[in-house]
């Protein structure tokens, strides 16, 4: 179980409903220097303490309501009952989460731990009613999945790949290959560390057996070997190359 939500996002859409984004913590009004409070404490700004919180979760338990107007404390007379809903609101969300983080805790007996369930399922139903039936006068409150997506008009350098060769053939890794017929010689450079190494490659090498690319890669592997064995041949770095 586990429930997250944003607190600070109701009183912030309320304020900047109200136009009380610049004052809405007793700030300065416009051309005056003069401090007034516009809108209640908000009670995601004081941490409960661990008393409250257990305090909150027993009373939980014991069938009380999640939500609960009344309960709601309003610091500022005459403040809109929208405060007093969405403070209700937030308790009631709170709550939940406490039982949450309670259910998780150590210690907690199975026998508690369904307890606690069959409580918080019926709290969300409570807080889902809540928000379907709330009447508030300045905004308009919905539920809904939370998402986060950011995104950039700045340009985003990708890595180019290109191929200067046309395909070596197609079809099974067993049939000879034509361009791997006739006189086919070239360097493979292997670096280790900042060791570089020239691998040549003469496929004449190979006598009669069919140059397929699973036989031209055998013989390629055979020849890269080589060169590691002779870099450290008290080592094992083989296996790199061994299927």
């Amino acid at each position: 179980m586990t429930v997250t939500f944003d607190a600070n996002l109701l009183t912030s859409i309320y304020q900047s409903k109200l136009g009380l984004a610049n004052v809405a913590s007793g700030g300065a009004l416009p051309g005056t220097g003069v401090t007034k409070k516009v809108a209640p404490s908000a009670p995601w700004l004081r941490e409960p303490t661990p008393v409250q919180v257990s305090a909150t979760v027993r009373s939980a338990l014991a069938g009380a309501n999640l939500i609960n107007e009344n309960a709601a404390k309003l610091d500022l007379a005459g403040a809109s009952q929208d405060y007093r809903k969405l403070f209700a609101l937030y308790q009631g969300l709170s709550t939940l989460d406490a039982l949450a983080v309670q259910y998780q805790a150590k210690g907690v007996t199975a026998v508690d731990k369904a307890r606690i369930d069959k409580v918080f399922q019926q709290g969300i139903s409570e807080v889902s009613e809540y928000v379907q039936g709330l009447d508030l006068e300045k905004l308009r409150l919905i539920q809904g999945d939370l998402s986060t997506s950011a995104k950039t008009t700045a340009p985003v350098t990708r890595a180019k790949t290109d191929y200067s060769t046309p395909p070596l053939v197609s079809g099974s890794s067993a049939v000879a290959v034509p361009a791997f017929q006739g006189v086919v010689q070239f360097d493979i450079k292997i670096k280790r560390g900042t060791t570089t190494s020239n691998v040549s490659i003469d496929l004449a090498g190979m006598g009669a057996t069919t140059r397929s690319t699973a036989n031209v890669a055998c013989s390629l592997r055979r020849s890269c070997e080589v060169t590691f064995l002779a870099w450290a041949p008290s080592t094992s770095p083989l296996s790199v190359f061994r299927p």
